[in-house]
């Protein structure tokens, strides 16, 4: 069963910031991000794993030129530290060509512990 919760201005301020930090990245409306937000078990914790993810991704490609199709990498690998390790980040990136090395930098900048996803079905 999908779960609905409300969300407090704050929250829907947070989600706003996270959302526009991955326009360039994403195809997720502000509607469908928060109505994602909605869903989760716990918005709360959800958003602030998404603000660690959006200040990692920001930390890493303001001090570098990067195309669009290494910020979509960068947002990758950053959504994937956030729901597991390091290493199990590295195994899975390197398996498309990208040295380890690129992934570590990027990984570095990713401040918060992983949290698995858990999927709620009706």
């Amino acid at each position: 069963m999908i779960q609905k919760n409300k969300l407090s201005d704050n929250q829907l301020e947070r989600i706003q910031v996270i959302h526009h930090t991955f326009l360039e990245v994403s195809n997720i409306s502000l509607k469908q991000s928060i109505e994602n937000f909605l869903k989760d078990k716990n918005p709360e914790n959800e958003i602030q794993i998404w603000e660690n993810i959006a200040k990692a991704y920001k930390d890493y490609c303001c001090s570098r030129m990067l195309t669009k199709t290494d910020k979509i990498l960068v947002y990758k690998i950053l959504l994937l530290r956030s729901m597991g390790s390091d290493n199990y980040v590295i195994e899975q990136v390197a398996k498309v060509g990208i040295a380890p090395i690129l992934i570590r930098e990027v990984l570095c900048c990713y401040i918060g512990v992983e949290k698995p996803i858990t999927v709620l079905t009706s």
